[in-house]
């Protein structure tokens, strides 16, 4: 079971994620850690080692880890876990991680994309008698609120797979009287210009945006009128080309559903 590194603004220790197992962190250590850190955390977009561990959660492998049991441990699923491998861009190869030992100076340092617990205080037992809240009578969020709050949650190198999940239903889930104005809502998600962040795990995003898309329609042919109205849509960007974003629709379209859609559209 991989530990996970905690930070009090000065110096660094280990635990592991069951609280069985800790390690000091000697002074070397957390010197040479906090040089590592903050690089890793500005290739994966965060200001430095405190932001980064207070959004997401790092670990050192134990015997016998990888990057998928490490995922697996924190229970974020199989395309959670695809993310997190993507987003662990300081592994030249990502099947090869070390096992740490007490006193390294530079173990692997694993990202894991799940929120670090915190612990809650006490619940108080002064007046136990005391008035019941009121409920919650605050309108609910808007379309637009509910675009946005998806944008930023793909856009959050920290948000879980569910997470993501979630707010891309949550937006699309408002147009469900209609296949076209959902597929026009998914469009705004799919936007080229978002930048969710590197290659793959742009392309692992945009495909958990297809998935919510298409995931009420329970036939076939249902989902490829689906997929063949994305490849209908002009795609524009000064970023990215119209066949790039064809050919991410295309391939899952094909690869996970078995969906053949027009390969003029978009094998090329």
């Amino acid at each position: 079971m991989a530990f996970v590194v905690k930070f009090d603004g000065k110096s660094f220790s280990l635990k592991s994620a069951d609280g069985s197992q800790s390690f000091n962190v000697t002074p070397a250590q957390s010197q040479s850690w906090q040089v590592a850190l903050d690089k890793q955390a500005k290739m994966q977009g965060f200001k430095d080692t405190s932001e980064m561990l207070s959004k997401v959660t790092v670990t050192v492998p134990n015997a016998g880890d990888s990057q998928y049991k490490i995922a697996d441990q924190f229970g974020i699923g199989v395309e959670g876990a695809q993310v997190m491998v993507e987003g662990n861009v300081q592994f030249a190869d990502p099947d090869l991680i070390h096992t740490y030992n007490e006193g390294d100076l530079n173990p692997d340092f694993v990202t894991v994309p799940v929120e670090p617990k915190v612990e809650q205080p006490p619940i108080s037992n002064k007046n136990p008698d005391g008035p019941i809240p009121e409920a919650d009578t605050s309108p609910a969020p808007s379309d637009a609120t509910k675009k946005q709050t998806a944008i930023d949650t793909l856009k959050n190198p920290s948000a879980t797979a569910e997470q993501r999940k979630t707010a891309i239903a949550a937006y699309l889930d408002g147009h469900n009287g209609s296949i076209e104005e959902r597929t026009k809502a998914a469009i705004e998600l799919l936007d080229p210009n978002q930048d969710y962040g590197e290659e793959n795990v742009r392309t692992a995003k945009r495909q958990e945006i297809l998935d919510v898309l298409v995931e009420p329609y329970k036939e076939k042919d249902t989902k490829k009128q689906v997929f063949d109205s994305l490849l209908e849509h002009t795609w524009v960007s000064e970023r990215f080309d119209d066949k790039s974003m064809d050919k991410v629709i295309g391939e899952h379209a094909k690869n996970k559903y078995n969906i053949d859609c027009d390969p003029e559209k978009w094998n090329k």
